[in-house]
């Protein structure tokens, strides 16, 4: 080993236990002896920096002074994926972490977890992913990918992998998802239809906001200014093993202030009234969650008995079928048909940017493209 020295950092060396391979670096450490009394060396992937080497350096002895390492070159993708789920359960949203985990039990154990992980290579993922579309949705198939090439990263992050084989994975193309919209009149059918049902002002915030079902589920009384006629997204409803849970919006665009018009806000002041009504009569039974939508006695609503119960509203109005999301979808369709700026509907939806609003709802519009031609033409020719 003649090209591997070893030097101090004053001399723009390399940390000790770290050597020069070429134009990248590895970490060697010595583990002592095992059980047969033979010298045991650690070897570590490539690195393309002696920094990146020296990070991992640390990691593996941090690893042996506490008993948890494990020789990256006999560890399973299935022993990887079980210690990264564990440390990802604190850092993410229960329900980002359920299916996670799903994905991982599901799908990627049984299909990788045997191999090792550094054996790992970009062709059997692909192959993998192939196979899986057979009998999945191109869609699930890409969530199973956004699993997998995360925990991936993070191996490459804590420097078990040099590289990340799901990078350049092949990957289905994304499916646009199917999307029903309501015209006006039949969203005013339905409406009408529902009025004076229990469900009735969940569906008109649903219509006359777009905000998402979780969203709306989630919606406190303390977020609701009747005054200002104003509402703040702070927090939403999710489902982790089919069991109601509190959570917070996904991104900071997701925490927004939505204005009310005025008819809705006098509705809200009416349905408040009844609540409170209904909330004295049950005493201590209710239980007291400040949600501006409960069950009988106060408690969070399950989203997908929300969503049963609209598509059953929705048949008894006669109008087309449509999934409870798609009065979102209505409502962002007739805002930007109504001449209303990209900017303000991707605000009020909650998109990280408005070419995603853009994006999803042109095909939707199509005539608007025509009119904006027409009016600035117009414009122009006096």
């Amino acid at each position: 080993m003649s090209n591997r020295k070893r030097k101090s950092h004053e001399d723009n060396n390399l940390p000790e236990h770290v050597f020069r391979r070429g134009e990248r670096f590895v970490v060697v450490l010595d583990l002592g002896r095992d059980e047969n009394g033979k010298r045991k060396k650690y070897w570590s992937p490539s690195f393309p920096s002696w920094k990146a080497a020296e990070r991992h350096l640390k990691t593996v002895i941090s690893r042996v002074e506490t008993g948890t390492f494990v020789d990256s070159s006999r560890l399973t993708v299935a022993q990887y994926l079980d210690e990264w789920l564990e440390g990802a359960r604190s850092t993410i949203r229960a329900s980002t972490w359920q299916s996670y985990a799903t994905h991982v039990r599901a799908h990627l154990k049984p299909a990788f977890g045997g191999k090792l992980l550094q054996q790992l290579r970009t062709a059997q993922v692909s192959a993998v992913y192939a196979k899986l579309l057979e009998n999945r949705s191109a869609a699930t198939v890409r969530r199973i990918h956004a699993t997998l090439h995360r925990a991936l990263g993070d191996a490459v992050k804590s420097g078990l992998l040099s590289i990340n084989p799901a990078s350049t994975a092949r990957l289905p193309k994304a499916e646009r998802a199917e999307m029903s919209t309501w015209t006006l009149m039949e969203l005013r059918t339905f409406l009408a239809a529902t009025d004076g049902t229990d469900d009735s002002m969940l569906w008109t915030l649903l219509a006359t906001t777009g905000l998402r079902r979780g969203e709306a589920l989630g919606l406190r009384w303390r977020d609701v200014d009747l005054e200002s006629a104003v509402a703040e997204i702070q927090q939403t409803i999710v489902t982790v093993n089919h069991h109601v849970e509190f959570s917070k919006p996904k991104t900071n665009r997701g925490r927004r202030r939505i204005d009310l018009d005025p008819e809705t806000v006098r509705r809200l002041r009416r349905y408040k009234a009844a609540q409170t009504e209904h909330r004295l009569k049950a005493g201590e039974a209710w239980v007291d969650h400040d949600l501006v939508f409960t069950d009988a006695l106060g408690a969070p609503q399950h989203p997908g008995n929300v969503s049963h119960r609209f598509v059953n509203a929705a048949n008894a109005a006669r109008v087309p079928r449509i999934r409870l999301h798609d009065l979102r979808h209505t409502w962002a369709t007739l805002a930007l048909r109504a001449g209303a700026h990209p900017k303000v509907v991707s605000d009020r939806l909650g998109h990280s940017t408005v070419s995603i609003t853009l994006d999803v709802y042109s095909h939707a519009v199509p005539g608007l493209q025509r009119e904006t031609a027409q009016k600035i033409a117009a414009d122009i020719y006096g």
